[in-house]
């Protein structure tokens, strides 16, 4: 269970750095 729960932690992190990503290259763009 500890691992399943630490394999969602990874995919959830590495979604949110894709998102943060993208934000920021958008707001680079635009400004």
């Amino acid at each position: 269970m500890s691992e399943l729960n630490d394999l969602l932690t990874t995919r959830e992190l590495q979604r949110w750095r894709l998102f943060l990503a993208k934000r920021q290259k958008r707001r680079f763009v635009a400004g």
